[in-house]
């Protein structure tokens, strides 16, 4: 199957409508995605609880799997979801385990496939999001190094200029989810063309 390599305005339009779009199986799962979208976090992250720590509103604790630096966040980052589960430390999403998370992601993936050069981009397609989203606001590969943990800021350039490739066309359900950076929809003026240049 041919690829096509992804702008990173089309891996964060992809990324976007992922976080906003409900599976009627399992309408949790979208607060999943929104988590994840948000913080970059790696998946199984979300689900392992007990590397959270509620403080306050202002200080949300994640200790990441690999032993990287602490991670933190405030409470209107996360989902309504996450942050009951955090706070109670029990399963979060109605306890839907990660291989059921990620196969509802990939029910409504508008594209048929997801990858690097090496292997499926399915599980940190929001991980590279958000690294992209963070250099295109202006912020180094250090800064980005500080946020995400790492003790390099080879990873953050790494994350940043990995090709990503799609293995289709789109097919988007909503002509209005192709947004730019600021979160501005894309489209042309009668809505009939999806816009992918800001």
């Amino acid at each position: 199957m041919p690829q096509f390599l992804l702008s990173d305005i089309e891996l964060n339009s992809i990324a976007s409508y992922l976080s906003i779009t409900p599976y009627i199986y399992y309408p949790v799962s979208i607060a999943f995605r929104s988590d994840l979208f948000n913080t970059g976090a790696r998946p199984k992250e979300l689900l392992t609880i007990e590397k959270w720590t509620y403080i306050s509103p202002l200080q949300i604790e994640l200790i990441p799997l690999k032993g990287n630096a602490t991670r933190y966040f405030i409470e209107s980052e996360l989902s309504e979801n996450l942050v009951f589960a955090i706070i109670n430390q029990t399963e979060p999403y109605q306890s839907l385990s990660l291989r059921q998370l990620i196969s509802i992601t990939k029910k409504i993936l508008p594209v048929d496939r997801i990858e690097t050069i090496e292997k499926s981009a399915i599980d940190y397609l929001f991980r590279y999001n958000k690294v992209r989203t963070l250099a295109a606001a202006g912020k180094t590969d250090i800064q980005i190094q500080e946020v995400f943990g790492w003790s390099t800021p080879l990873m953050s350039a790494a994350y940043r200029s990995a090709p990503i490739f799609r293995t289709s066309d789109f097919f988007f359900d909503f002509p209005y989810v192709i947004i730019n950076y600021n979160g501005d929809l894309l489209f042309d003026q009668d809505t009939s063309f999806i816009l992918y240049t800001p």
